[in-house]
């Protein structure tokens, strides 16, 4: 929204609320109208406000009006606007696949979530001003946003590419900001920098000095259809009479075990994990090679344990956190703690919601030794995903010390 201008006071009666800022601004309008006319350039921009200002109500968010070609909108949750914006983005690019090269529009938005004076047809304030500046940062197609911003924004779907620190005008102090991903392709391209430029290095200095922990997931909190959580949990929906779907493993088992029993959901789980062993074979074998002699899973199947042993390496196998040492460990020697359980011992598992909480919150009471080897390494995550709530509430744990 190139010709906004900073806050100049509100009237009325105004309301100082925290809300989240959104604003949209059409890239290259001025060109639009040189080249397409007047008359169907209007058109273009009244098909773009059709598209777009659906998905600001969808979201809970308020258009508070729009601007020339630009959209003002606020969000009462930053999740909400975030959600909203990449909403509006993937609207935009189905409706440009649609249409000839001519017709297509682009849009920017920038998002900022703070205390405003709210009134019934405006908003005014600070965070109106940062919103506006860091829209202007954005280039077509893109969502921009403050880093205090995405800080709200745990448990959204989404990934973002941290920008750096801009000096943005008429703002005091520079801004951190973000870009949030939307197409599958930039995600990728992201994820890919961040391995080869800041990950792998690390990780390979780390591990040449024994200072990695692998965590492993999959069984109880990952989701990929690739996993054993995603099979097993797929299969106590078919029994429930529920349709395929994206829930884990520790949601079904609590739904499992309401409509049945606990000792029907231990032997039908455990039925189909001892079909597991020779399934997916390929990542433990992999990370059965790596350098470390620490590793934490919430999978409570053998694989990974299989796969170790297979490569050599001796394995000390600690079902829980409540014996863990490192004392006696033996060179070549993996300490693997099974943090849910482990097949062979069935009382020690841990299957539903309630119990892979509890389980997590035990972190508080590990042995010192372990909550120190947890500060001083890094910590290598395979099979979560970063979104995945139950995932955040286990990253906190781990961290949390």
């Amino acid at each position: 929204m190139k010709g906004s201008s900073p806050d100049k006071g509100s009237t009325g009666d105004a309301r100082p609320q925290v809300v989240s800022i959104l604003f949209t601004d059409l890239v290259s309008s001025t060109r639009l109208y040189q080249e397409r006319g007047d008359e169907i350039a209007r058109q273009l921009l009244g098909r773009l406000n059709d598209l777009l200002q659906p998905k600001i109500q969808e979201f809970g968010g308020t258009l508070v009006k729009t601007i020339g070609d630009a959209l003002l909108a606020t969000c009462p949750k930053a999740r909400k606007a975030l959600a909203c914006a990449i909403a509006m983005q993937r609207e935009l690019a189905q409706y440009n696949r649609q249409v000839p090269p001519a017709d297509r529009l682009e849009v920017r938005i920038g998002i900022h979530h703070g205390q405003a004076l709210v009134e019934a047809n405006d908003v005014f304030g600070n965070a109106v001003n940062l919103a506006a500046r860091i829209e202007q940062e954005a280039n077509g197609g893109e969502i921009l946003t403050s880093a205090e911003t995405w800080q709200h924004c745990l448990g959204l779907d989404a990934e973002a590419e941290d920008l750096g620190c801009f000096a943005l005008k008429g703002i005091a102090e520079e801004v951190d900001l973000v870009r949030v991903l939307w197409r599958d392709e930039d995600i990728e391209q992201a994820r890919q920098r961040e391995l080869h430029q800041e990950v792998l290095p690390q990780l390979t200095r780390a591990m040449a000095q024994d200072k990695c922990i692998l965590i492993l997931g999959g069984l109880t909190l990952g989701q990929r259809k690739a996993s054993v959580n995603w099979q097993v949990a797929q299969k106590l929906a078919a029994e429930l009479g529920l349709e395929q779907h994206r829930d884990d493993l520790p949601r079904m088992a609590s739904m499992y075990q309401d409509e049945n029993d606990r000792d029907e959901l231990q032997q039908r789980v455990l039925a189909e994990l001892a079909q597991a062993d020779d399934q997916f074979p390929q990542l433990p074998r992999l990370l059965a090679r790596l350098p470390v002699d620490l590793i934490l899973t919430t999978d409570i199947d053998g694989r990974q344990e299989k796969a170790l042993r297979e490569a050599g390496r001796a394995v000390k196998k600690v079902v829980g956190i409540d014996e863990f040492s490192l004392a006696d460990q033996q060179e070549n020697q993996v300490t693997l703690i099974k943090l849910f359980g482990d097949l062979s011992q069935p009382e020690s598992l841990a299957l539903t919601e309630a119990e892979t909480s509890e389980r997590m919150g035990k972190f508080g009471q590990a042995p010192e030794e372990l909550l120190a080897a947890l500060a001083v390494r890094h910590l290598l995550f395979v099979g979560f995903r970063w979104n995945d709530p139950a995932f955040k509430q286990f990253y906190t744990q781990l961290t949390a010390h």
